[in-house]
């Protein structure tokens, strides 16, 4: 646990440097011209080392933080701060200069993938803990369900006008402006390869473990298995509803006894439904 607790802390130093580092630097020396100079540099060094330091002070204190920060207000709270100076970047883009709006742009990416990092280097040791404690793991390789035709036509056309977008943009503007589409170009690329990807997953006494992670079984009201799918549905924001083509499914029956010994049969039925449930409900209905 000593290991982990260093480790987070020099990813939160890391973080530290890279959300604050940017406009501190623009704050105490001056806008980027080019290359960083060595004053820019300093202001970094000095925001690494004292997040790191103070990191491990707080995570120190806490009990177990491969648990708590591996989810919820304590990963997505970083998160969302990186997100400030990556937006921050388009203003002071036309304010300053390309170069500062860079440098913030940057920095916000580099945050977010920081923290990130924290909950996956908290999430491992979960994953290790849960193969420790189970006295029998099943694990197999499945694919998505594929998507409707519908789906697979709006996200072809999305990719083809951001395609279409972001040339205008780098022809009578710069990179910068075509970062927006490029975003949202790449956001429709995912529904049209789901189905074709097939993924390793691994069947725990704790939860599932895939490649985002482990989800606990309290995570999950049920699964169903339908003609075509191997539907888990889930009750947290944002897994939701995880469907696995069935002809794609590892020795499905395998599958499916690992599956009864944890959850019922059924999508499950909150006497408090989640914001996800309600969701769930009107888009059922």
């Amino acid at each position: 646990m000593l290991a982990l607790r260093n480790r987070l802390a020099l990813v939160l130093g890391l973080w530290t440097a890279a959300t604050l580092g940017p406009a501190a630097a623009f704050a105490v020396v001056g806008p980027f011209d080019g290359a960083p100079t060595a004053a820019h540099a300093a202001v970094l060094a000095v925001l690494f080392t004292a997040g790191a330091l103070v990191a491990r002070l707080v995570v120190g204190r806490i009990r177990d933080p491969a648990m708590r920060l591996r989810e919820g207000l304590e990963l997505g709270g970083p998160m969302a701060v990186s997100a400030i100076p990556l937006l921050a970047s388009f203003v002071v883009f036309f304010e300053v200069g390309i170069d500062t709006a860079l440098a913030l742009g940057v920095g916000g990416v580099v945050g977010f993938l920081a923290a990130f990092l924290v909950g996956y280097l908290a999430d491992r040791v979960v994953i290790g803990r849960a193969r420790s404690a189970s006295e029998r793991r099943v694990t197999f390789a499945a694919s998505k369900r594929p998507p409707s035709g519908a789906r697979l036509a709006v996200a072809g056309l999305g990719v083809a006008a951001a395609a279409v977008w972001g040339a205008l943009a780098l022809r009578h503007g710069s990179a910068l402006d075509a970062f927006v589409p490029a975003m949202l170009g790449l956001s429709q690329l995912r529904p049209l390869f789901r189905g074709r990807v097939r993924r390793r997953y691994e069947i725990t006494d704790r939860g599932l473990i895939n490649r985002v992670g482990h989800l606990p079984w309290e995570k999950f009201d049920g699964f169903v298995v339908t003609d075509d799918a191997l539907v888990l549905h889930g009750n947290v924001w944002p897994f939701g509803t995880v469907a696995f083509d069935r002809e794609s499914v590892d020795d499905l029956d395998e599958v499916v006894a690992a599956l009864d010994r944890h959850l019922p049969r059924g999508a499950g039925d909150h006497e408090d439904p989640s914001l996800l449930d309600n969701f769930r409900t009107v888009l059922g209905s």
